[in-house]
């Protein structure tokens, strides 16, 4: 049996987990454990989290550093007293 996650409607994180959703209208009260916040989370489809494993997961903007003219500028020398 597959446990299915439920997500804060604060953060979108994972609040908690239930074994199957119930037939019934059930609202779960909680405090989550990512963000902190009281949240009620409608035990229904729309507040299952997305199975990660079948996601791809966008790729990390590399970070472009900006060099000024000071890289290029001879260094004053400690030794020489300067």
């Amino acid at each position: 049996m597959e446990k299915k996650k439920m997500k804060c409607p604060n953060c979108g994180r994972r609040a908690f987990d239930i074994s199957r959703l119930p037939n019934e209208d059930v609202e779960v009260t909680l405090k989550c454990p990512q963000c902190g916040k009281f949240v009620s989370v409608p035990c229904n489809e729309t507040s299952e989290t997305e199975n990660r494993k079948n996601l791809t997961r966008p790729r990390k903007k590399m970070m472009r550093i900006a060099y000024g003219f000071s890289h290029s500028l001879p260094r004053a020398s400690p030794l020489l007293g300067q």
